[in-house]
């Protein structure tokens, strides 16, 4: 009978552990692009944009026992930071974001459709925003705080 009460508090301390740590913004790496990019230019240059922050952000990300998986979100933001749109990529890996890997293609295929669909031109998009959340980070921290 003591077990599952010791099971159950557990993990409501790793719950407890994991939500202070995402709320204090382990793992969490944000990107903001003004969307101010002639037109014929766009979708090239925010795909670009987008992908070497990435890149930039993989490098800086903690992978303790090879755990390097992360996930992307794109949101267009408008005022008052509302976001007109957004699209979840998911768990990704990052040989996704090289070459013509699953981000690079989906990404450039999504900032396309928002452009043709007057998404990224609208008057109430300021700006394209992402959020590259690194799992190994958050594990890293949960392992250190014990």
């Amino acid at each position: 009978m003591l077990q599952p009460l010791v099971r159950r508090l557990r993990r409501a301390s790793i719950r407890s552990k994991v939500r202070q740590a995402i709320d204090s913004g382990v793992g969490v790496y944000n990107g903001t692009w003004d969307l101010a990019v002639p037109a014929e230019e766009r979708v090239a240059a925010l795909s670009d944009r987008i992908l070497e922050w990435s890149h930039g952000s993989l490098a800086r990300m903690r992978k303790p026992y090879g755990l390097d998986y992360v996930t992307l979100v794109l949101a267009v933001v408008g005022p008052e930071n509302q976001e007109i749109a957004t699209l979840g990529f998911g768990v990704l890996r990052p040989q996704d974001f090289y070459g013509n890997g699953d981000v690079t293609t989906h990404l450039r295929e999504v900032i396309a459709r928002w452009d043709e669909e007057g998404v990224l031109s609208s008057l109430q998009a300021f700006k394209l925003s992402a959020v590259l959340f690194s799992w190994g980070d958050l594990a890293r921290e949960l392992l250190l705080a014990g």
